[in-house]
């Protein structure tokens, strides 16, 4: 463009000459054609010059454009005048997203270097997008030093001393001592909490009774079993590491012991002078845990019941956890007594066996991590807990010499247990610290080195308590071509992890979806503002200015963790922001409208809605149709220039949708790229959806004004319409005057038939600019061949307002076809059984009220659906839902607390001892109903100041 006045005006026949040139090196961008064009340019001319050009490869790309002046001394002596110079900086992007495959595994070092060979074929890829990385670990000691400084500063911080808490600090001391002196600041500082911690304990234990979970528990006159049974769990790994237990904690631990056995024989001779069988399999294999194998109760009864053999007839009755402890058991050295860090675990029988084979039938792998799922074909993981335990019964016979062969992935396992995130701490750090001990990682040092052929590529030293070790990425133009094996040679002693992947764009559009872990769906679809949803078919093809609805549904095979979905745009469509679209108004698009579901089969239904209304105020972020929060998942959106991304921490097991709005803002044919979703820590467990091309075309042209005169009110085409246009038919409920009431706020929809038989190409619904209803409240569209409807959201008024619609449809999109109609808005407080005084507008394009007019409201036929307003929501929430939500909020509180204190009125009802005045010779039956009356009336009295210990897998 040249300026009025400039030096160009006198000559306006020179040649303008623009250069473009590449700055970047290499450059991702190439000159399809010349790189200088000559123009001719006119005093205040513009002109466009175009240069095409290709793309190579993936990169920030440096353009620069010049404007030289040649005239015809400049020629002669060979020099030019620059008159102006554009930079321009251009991405060049993938029409895909990245992907990523890998394979990881665990590498056992031995004092000879042994090899470990994984071959390569790098598929096509765009230039510049290729790229191989390494990842490496030895032992899990930070995910241990975590969970013990955790333990450490819950103790130091508690104000409430209970008992899960001291034990605790414990734990932390013991699942450290197997990597002494690596973090000994660390195990310092925790060794000196030890002592309040053991006197902590000491204050909470009762000769009689055992360990208490606090000092408002001792008004409890009956035996916590898990408790007890849970401490000495503890103190047995304690010793078994070799931790340098204080005295007087060994005789606290043999309290625990003695009141645990007596608890166990009392339950069972009541239960036996009941005429019953005691039979509790989860409380037996934790106490046969904590006592030991070699344990014998001292009476028969008591000794039939609690052997070893009826968990390992009754195996299968069992959880994980109950089966990992029964397992653990029989691993374990027989008594506490024997326990030292010398003892050594004893050898794997048929029962261990068998109980580590059903684990691995159970496991489901995912990638770098994998999980015992909670049953066979589960989707869903067994508890923290109970994985961890899994992992310390594995650790344990890998110990006992089990072959490695034997427990395949079970350092999966262990990466998943170190994710840490529940309430299972104390399993998990000395779960551990057992599998690190097994595999030598505890003072693990391994040479490791990796080879392309015989071209050496990377080198690290693998120690315990060294630094961990960065990861390595190289691009693909760094292995020789083509690519050989790459070979993995270890040396040293220990257990290193390793994962390879391999992270590229694919050259080729995936037509199809790939499921790798994950499967993605994706469909486009037109937004309509008056139902803020999507309607219709998948599009393939969006006018320019059209909202429309992208709906991406993700179903996943496991449950899984740091779930991210990326969905790219084509380049015609842009996202809109709710957060920058908050203050529109009503029917503004771009609100997110995210579901998930924790069930397979869909959104969960009832009373999802209500509960969402009010649960947020409790404290619950829950999704739109999901009722039981506990399973519920929870997205957050970021919104960017050319994707929109949804991050889950942890996603459950099924399929989640979720949907965005996007507008149609630049002509042209684009790749719809894929949509992606992946987990963050491990990008291999991924899903594409299928990719395609979308169509931004010219919209459809503006429907022509209203004909001057007013049209029939009974149908009959206006003056000048053509022929061939087709008729709109009065709808019955707005009868033959065409008026229609409404009530402020509503939402109505109202169908009117087409005559003409050649269907309706377009349609429009035109207000006037200063009427009551706004243009974007309106809308009319062909629900099928002879039938159109018209979606009217009526704003709030005061006082009863009037104003004229006009509709016109076509079946070739020239000729049209009228009709006008009259919309009286009502204030919302009407009375639908009101009749209104005759009035209109003083234009007079609105007819008079009558008194046989229906309202819209006033019943549900055919013609037309209702759409509740917010207040009409509103109130059927408030008259309606509250009573239900009250309901349903007791009855869920009622559950839990059945749940939590089943167990504790159980055993209190049955440990109760009957009356010592009763004789020993028999007790009969009004004896037995005065002892039960009274135990239940001393039953009540305590459980209204105690509340259940917060013990793990406590029954």
């Amino acid at each position: 463009q040249t300026d009025a006045g400039s030096e160009s005006e006198t000559r306006s026949t020179g040649a303008l000459i623009e250069d473009l040139k590449g700055v970047a090196a290499p450059t991702p961008l190439a000159l399809a054609g010349a790189s200088r064009l000559p123009v001719t340019l006119s005093p205040l001319q513009t002109i466009e010059v175009v240069f095409t050009l290709k793309a190579l490869s993936l990169g920030d790309a440096v353009l620069t454009a010049t404007v030289d002046f040649e005239n015809s001394a400049a020629v002669h002596s060979g020099s030019l005048q620059v008159a102006d110079a554009l930079e321009l900086k251009l991405p060049v992007l993938g029409m895909q997203p990245q992907v990523s495959v890998a394979t990881s595994r665990a590498l056992q070092a031995s004092a000879e270097p042994s090899v470990w060979t994984e071959g390569v074929a790098f598929p096509a890829a765009v230039p510049g997008s290729g790229s191989i990385s390494l990842a490496m670990g030895v032992g899990r000691l930070p995910a241990v030093a975590a969970v013990a400084d955790t333990l450490g500063a819950n103790w130091k911080d508690a104000t409430d001393k209970y008992a899960t808490v001291a034990i605790g600090v414990v734990a932390a001391v013991a699942m450290l001592q197997p990597y002494y002196p690596a973090q000994d600041e660390l195990r310092q500082h925790l060794l000196r909490l030890l002592p309040s911690a053991v006197e902590s304990l000491s204050s909470l234990t009762d000769a009689s009774i055992g360990l208490r979970f606090s000092n408002w528990a001792s008004a409890n006159n009956y035996v916590d079993v898990q408790l007890n049974a849970f401490g000495l769990f503890v103190a047995r790994k304690a010793a078994l590491a070799g931790v340098p237990l204080p005295h007087k904690f060994k005789l606290l631990t043999s309290t625990w012991s003695a009141a645990t056995a007596r608890a166990l024989e009392q339950q069972v001779e009541e239960e036996t002078a009941r005429g019953g069988k005691w039979r509790s399999m989860h409380t037996l294999a934790l106490c046969r845990l904590a006592l030991g194998t070699e344990w014998t109760p001292s009476s028969k009864h008591a000794a039939e019941a609690l052997d070893m053999q009826v968990l390992r007839d009754g195996i299968d009755e069992l959880d994980v956890f109950g089966q990992a402890a029964v397992a653990l058991s029989l691993l374990l050295p027989p008594s506490p007594s024997s326990d030292a860090v010398t003892a050594r675990p004893r050898g794997v029988d048929l029962a261990v066996a068998a109980i580590l084979r059903s684990f691995e039938a159970r496991t489901r792998v995912t990638a770098r991590t994998a999980y015992i799922a909670y049953s066979s074909g589960a989707a869903s993981a067994a508890g923290g807990a109970d994985n961890a335990l899994a992992l310390a019964a594995f650790a344990a016979a890998l110990t006992a010499g089990m072959s490695p062969d034997a427990a395949a992935n079970v350092d999966k396992l262990a990466n998943w247990v170190a994710r840490g995130g529940d309430s299972s701490s104390v399993y998990a750090g000395l779960a551990m610290a057992d599998y690190d001990l097994a595999r030598s990682s505890t003072d693990a040092d391994i040479s490791l080195a990796l080879n392309a052929g015989s071209t050496p590529l990377a080198y690290a030293q693998l120690r315990t308590a060294g630094p961990p070790p960065r990861t390595l990425t190289l691009p693909w133009s760094a292995l020789p071509q083509p690519p050989p094996p790459l070979l993995f040679v270890t040396s040293g002693h220990g257990e290193a992890s390793v994962a390879l992947s391999l992270t590229f764009t694919p050259a080729n559009l995936l037509l199809e979806p790939v499921s790798r872990g994950i499967s993605v769906q994706k469909i486009i679809r037109r937004y309509d503002g008056a139902l803020s949803a999507a309607v219709g078919p998948a599009l393939t093809s969006v006018p320019l200015g059209q909202v429309v609805s992208v709906t991406i549904q993700v179903t996943l095979a496991d449950d899984a963790s740091n779930l991210l979905i990326d969905d790219w745009l084509p380049a015609g469509l842009e996202a809109i922001d709710p957060n920058a679209n908050a203050a529109l108004t009503d029917g503004a698009a771009g609100a997110t409208a995210s579901s998930s579901n924790g069930f397979p089969g869909g959104r969960l239904g009832g009373f999802g809605g209500i509960a969402q209304a009010l649960l947020p105020s409790f404290g619950f972020d829950m999704m739109p149709g999901c009722m039981w929060w506990w399973r519920c998942v929870s997205f957050s959106r970021e919104t960017r220039k050319d994707r929109v991304s949804f991050y889950s921490g942890y996603a459950y097991a099924g399929t989640h949708t979720l949907s965005f709005e996007a507008m149609a803002v630049t002509r042209g044919t684009f790749v719809l790229p894929p949509s992606r979703a992946m987990l963050t820590l491990q990008p291999e467990v991924m899903g594409l959806s299928a990719a395609g091309h979308v169509i931004v075309g010219t919209p459809p042209r503006s429907a022509p004004s209203p004909p001057a005169q007013s049209p029939s009110t009974d149908g009959a085409r206006g003056a000048g319409e053509s022929a061939s246009a087709p008729t709109i038919l009065p709808n019955a409920t707005a009868g033959a005057n065409d008026t229609v009431y409404v009530r402020g706020g509503a939402e109505v929809e109202v169908h009117f038939g087409v005559a003409g038989g050649k269907g309706v190409a377009s349609a429009y619904a035109l207000t006037p600019g200063n009427g009551t209803i706004a243009r974007n409240a309106v809308s009319l569209h062909a629900v099928g061949a002879d039938v159109i409807a018209l979606r009217l959201r009526a704003p709030h008024v005061q006082e009863a307002t009037c104003s004229p619609l006009f509709l016109t449809a076509s079946a070739d999109g020239s000729a049209f076809g009228s009709r006008r109609l009259s919309v009286w808005v009502l204030p919302s407080s009407t009375p639908l059984a009101r009749r209104l005084a005759a009035t209109s507008l003083a234009d007079g394009h609105c007819a008079s009220f009558f008194d046989n007019a229906p309202y819209i409201e006033s019943g549900w036929t055919e013609a037309h659906r209702i759409h509740m307003s917010e207040d009409t929501k509103a109130d059927l929430l408030v008259a309606v839902g509250l009573p239900l939500v009250a309901l349903a909020l007791a009855l869920v509180a009622i559950g839990a607390w059945a749940l939590v204190f089943k167990t504790r009125f159980v055993e209190r009802l049955r440990h109760r001892r009957l009356s010592e005045t009763q004789t020993q010779s028999g007790v009969a039956k009004q004896g037995a109903d005065e002892g039960a009356e009274v135990a239940f009336a001393s039953c009540t009295t305590n459980s209204s100041g105690a509340s259940t210990p917060d013990v793990p897998q406590a029954s």
